[in-house]
């Protein structure tokens, strides 16, 4: 079941909620392969990502439980409710991949980099 039927079938409050917590797995993806980026571009800056994603663990882990129980109230099974989740995960890879590839990474600045997906996260 693809990940936007969930998006565009839940009601308005619960499609807030299920897009924040849909929207920060974005946000921490693109953190993730920020580092990436910027580690192949000769910056050491897995420390920092390293930091960030401790602080951050408890939203990764809402936003993974606001997924999968959405996913549940529609019925799905727990291994529907893991595909999706990975699904959404898988999605928002490749859509970081892209925008970091397009535009790349501040990695000379990369705590503000950080900074920027911190101010965007939803709690």
């Amino acid at each position: 079941m693809p990940l936007i039927f969930l998006v565009s079938t839940c009601s308005s409050a619960l499609a807030m909620t299920f897009s924040n917590a849909s929207e920060n797995l974005l946000y921490l993806q693109h953190a993730k392969v920020s580092v990436e980026y910027c580690e192949k571009q000769g910056f050491t800056v897995q420390p920092a990502l390293q930091g960030w994603q401790d602080k951050h663990r408890p939203l990764f882990t809402e936003a993974l439980r606001v997924m999968r129980l959405e996913a549940q109230k529609r019925g799905l099974s727990p291994a529907e409710q893991d595909g999706i989740v990975g699904d959404a995960l898988v999605n928002h890879r490749r859509a970081s991949e892209k925008q970091v590839a397009r535009n790349g990474v501040d990695c000379k600045n990369f705590p503000g980099v950080l900074a920027m997906y911190d101010a965007l996260l939803k709690r």
